[in-house]
């Protein structure tokens, strides 16, 4: 005798009254499958062929993931969890291939783009707009040797200053970082 036991709030309390999925149709579509073919082509550019043996296993050992969840990843069946996501960017730009992690939280369905930080939202204050002083009580420096502090912070902002107006804009060696000195 079988015992089958179902979930909690389950609609079906036998496996004869779950619905029948008929091939092809709208609900036998893997739900991640658009993102299971891209993952499996930046596998392949990498020097993983998920198709062959042991392809799976490798990929999965190279990112430090459980093969089953990979290979449930591969199949369009599941959303990889974000660590098996961070470990498939490490793997793949160790294989060669660039992806970075938003593009593979974006593609994942994990997040959607609109939630991700802009550029914009990274660029960090001027030196002008920050209390140097709050700064230092914040490091715990000393009041008396806060001002050697905020001197030496602003000397240190002039320096980057100078050398960000005397770098080429454009640079395609150097990705416009060179210096024209």
């Amino acid at each position: 005798m079988h015992i089958i036991k179902i979930g909690e709030g389950s609609r079906y309390h036998q496996p004869w009254e779950r619905p029948h999925i008929n091939p092809g149709s709208d609900m036998d579509e893997a739900p991640y499958a658009e993102f299971a073919s891209w993952l499996r082509e930046l596998a392949a550019a990498a020097g993983y062929d998920t198709q062959a043996r042991g392809g799976t296993s490798a990929l999965a050992k190279a990112a430090g993931v459980d093969r089953g969840q990979l290979s449930r990843a591969l199949s369009g069946a599941v959303q990889p969890s974000i660590d098996t996501q961070r470990g498939l960017v490490r793997a793949l730009n160790a294989g060669g291939v660039k992806v970075d992690m938003p593009e593979m939280l974006v593609r994942s369905q994990t997040v959607k783009p609109e939630d991700l930080p802009t550029p914009q939202d990274s660029i960090p204050p001027a030196v002008e707009d920050i209390d140097l002083y709050a700064l230092a009580r914040a490091f715990d420096i000393p009041p008396e040797r806060a001002h050697l502090f905020v001197r030496s912070v602003e000397s240190q902002a002039k320096v980057f200053a100078d050398d960000q107006n005397s770098t080429s804009i454009g640079d395609p060696q150097t990705g416009g970082l060179s210096a024209e000195r």
